[in-house]
């Protein structure tokens, strides 16, 4: 938490071009899922950088529930899809659950290239696409 872009609004500096494996200008927040989940052991995905890559690999691999069927759990991966201003799909975002309530829908999340850095922040089941547990 608290790495950040550099210069701000790059998607570059020296963290981030680790997370991304040495490429840097890229938004990078699949390359942060990815380089955290090699950090703590064997990936099972290797390294990805694109949200629709790795939404597609949970969902080859049955690891990928559908939003509206997930129940949330410290270390799943969330996706999220992110449209441009006429509706077309034009990317998506991912991160980490920390913890999950299920009264309210809200997830405490740790996710990378937010405002520019890794941060803690939020998302709703109302907000994602779906989770990969792994």
């Amino acid at each position: 938490v608290g790495v950040r872009e550099d210069p701000p609004g790059s998607n570059d500096g020296p963290r981030v071009r680790e997370y991304q494996r040495g490429s840097g200008g890229n938004a990078w927040c699949a390359h942060f899922v990815s380089w955290c989940v090699a950090q703590a052991g064997k990936s099972p995905f290797g390294h990805i950088g694109l949200v629709a890559d790795l939404r597609r690999w949970g969902q080859q691999t049955g690891r990928y529930t559908p939003a509206a069927n997930a129940v949330p759990q410290p270390g799943d991966i969330f996706t999220k899809a992110r449209y441009d201003a006429t509706g077309k799909l034009a990317g998506g975002h991912t991160g980490f659950v920390i913890e999950f309530d299920p009264k309210t829908g809200r997830m405490r999340t740790v996710e990378g290239n937010v405002k520019d850095d890794v941060r803690i922040t939020s998302q709703t089941l109302t907000t994602i696409d779906g989770i990969i547990r792994l």
